[in-house]
């Protein structure tokens, strides 16, 4: 799919970024394998120390505690992520249960719907390919979430009865078996996934004859009391649909059989992104799926599902939250964007009008109300801090936007312990100074389209990085790795009327002299913790 097929599924701000991410190839052409290994022993989940919250040690170990197998969702070499289990650990040898039994190794059990469906599925493949394997899978349990009946009903769709699912929990010992036949996973999730991985959802699927009376489907969790995310002004999008014909079904309500009978049955689902969306892996091919994005966000497990499904997908962006928001959980705000406008005429042919598009003081109370009950605990304050610098920083740009009379330049730091700071505007200093904590990433745009910006920054054992633009990504994330320079270039329109200038501040207190147009600035000893721009009209020459 070229750019611009791509570039016609998303309504969406900043559509580079999910560019990006769609155009990869998640597909590894290396097909997985099972081995088994002797007396290996299956360890509970113990989470590791709070920085690195919710990963884990347990999993498979050998009679002398040399980690075997676990789960993970990321590419090979980088840090695992959220639920995974990557290391062993060592426990008093009379604290071992010994079994006789032999076993398949099932991975880490995330009780919770989206996770389960995207995670918990990775070996399963070997499952379904030896239905005359009658061994019992285990799987160990990780994070807080209860094991539910649910999970055990869609174990009953891939013909795996309940009593051959053993879940060993936190409380449990340690079980040392006769032999673990262990499977390699069939996808990670946030990087790759193989040609079995979608065997678990087809054998599901074959499972339940599809309803053949309802072709379009809103999916929704409005009914749904235990989730983790409110939807502020979500009904607005459910009576859309509701008055073009589609059926608005709460999935949770119904069995898990009922479930996938109703979506391999359909041709045109609809739903929010986050877990929901990741029914589409029980579709056919060609089946339209559009995604209401409720965060300015990319989701790059949806993109992998969205290439190995083949499903006719579109994305929207809905999103009107002013205060801080994430995908995984608390309070957003929904509404019909600009994005929003275009796609329901465009693919509805329904006008949405300006008066439409606005917020309702009842809609903006809720969001609000719920919002502050959500981030009202004290491990929230940073999150509360960062939607008032949020509100500050949208109302300095709009004082800027009446003051000048033309779009802002804009631009977002990544800092070191503080992940991704409020967004600042042309002559604001980027950054936390004088705390030790290096920059590693910046992002510079244009509050709207007005040029193009473009910039690169300087590591000490790579150089310069190549140029990108217009939010794009110039650094990097999650690797520890801070940035030594910068340079920032307008595209020659621009450059023809601005100077874009710009000094940096490094970590020995030292800010650099002011540089422009293109200057490569560079801090030779230390890393940035700074970095401060502006934008100049150029002074007209009299003839």
């Amino acid at each position: 799919m070229n750019d611009i097929e791509l570039s016609q599924r998303l309504y969406v701000p900043n559509p580079e970024h999910w560019q990006r991410q769609c155009s990869k190839n998640y597909l590894s052409t290396k097909l997985p394998t099972a081995r088994t290994i002797r007396d290996g022993i299956v360890l509970p989940a113990k989470m590791k120390e709070y920085k690195e919250k919710h990963r884990y040690k347990g999993g498979v170990c050998d009679q002398n505690f040399k980690f075997v197998a676990g789960y993970t969702n990321m590419a090979p070499g980088k840090l695992n992520g959220w639920c995974c289990l990557d290391e062993a650990y060592e426990v008093e040898r009379s604290e071992i249960v010994t079994s006789d039994e032999e076993i398949i190794w099932g991975g880490a059990m995330i009780c919770h719907f989206g996770h389960f469906i995207t995670e918990c599925m990775a070996r399963m493949w070997y499952v379904v390919e030896h239905p005359e394997d009658t061994r019992k899978v285990v799987f160990v349990k990780v994070n807080t979430w209860k094991v539910a009946p649910w999970m055990f009903q869609f174990f009953e769709l891939l013909g795996l009865p309940k009593e051959r699912v053993l879940i060993v929990e936190e409380k449990d010992k340690p079980i040392q078996f006769k032999a673990i036949t262990i499977p390699e996973q069939s996808s990670r999730i946030k990087h790759s996934y193989n040609e079995k991985f979608l065997v678990p959802f087809k054998k599901m699927a074959s499972a339940v004859t599809p309803r053949g009376d309802v072709k379009q489907l809103f999916l929704t969790r409005s009914k749904d009391l235990k989730t983790q995310m409110y939807l502020a002004n979500a009904d607005y999008f459910e009576e859309f649909y509701r008055r073009l014909g589609y059926k608005i079904v709460a999935p949770e309500t119904l069995s898990a059989a009922e479930q996938v009978a109703l979506i391999t049955g359909a041709d045109e689902i609809v739903t929010h992104m986050g877990t929901l969306a990741h029914w589409s892996l029980f579709c056919r091919a060609g089946v339209k799926w559009t995604f209401i994005n409720r965060v300015d966000e990319f989701s790059s497990r949806q993109c992998l599902i969205n290439q190995a499904t083949g499903i006719d997908w579109y994305i929207v962006s809905a999103s009107k939250n002013f205060m801080h928001s994430e995908q995984g959980g608390g309070v957003c705000l929904l509404g019909p964007t600009d994005y929003w406008t275009r796609f329901a005429l465009e693919h509805y042919g329904v006008k949405i009008s300006e008066d439409d598009q606005r917020i309702s003081s009842a809609v903006f109370d809720d969001y609000v109300r719920h919002w502050c009950q959500y981030f009202s605990k004290p491990e929230h304050l940073d999150n509360r801090i960062k939607s008032l610098k949020k509100i500050y920083a949208r109302l300095a740009m709009l004082e800027t936007r009446v003051k000048l009379k033309r779009p802002i330049l804009c631009f977002d730091v990544h800092q070191a312990k503080k992940g991704w700071l409020p967004t600042n505007i042309e002559g604001d200093i980027g950054g936390v100074l004088n705390e030790k904590l290096c920059v590693q990433a910046l992002k510079i745009y244009f509050s709207e389209p007005f040029c193009d910006v473009f910039y690169s920054v300087y590591y000490k054992d790579g150089g310069w990085s190549d140029l990108v633009g217009n939010k794009e990504l110039a650094g990097s994330t999650g690797k520890n790795k801070g940035i030594y320079g910068v340079s920032i270039v307008l595209e020659p329109k621009g450059a023809a009327l601005f100077d874009v200038v710009y000094r940096i501040h490094n970590l020995n207190g030292e800010w650099s002299p002011w540089q422009g147009n293109g200057a490569k600035l560079l801090s030779i000893e230390h890393m940035l913790d700074g970095v401060q721009i502006k934008l100049q009209p150029k002074r007209r020459t009299m003839r």
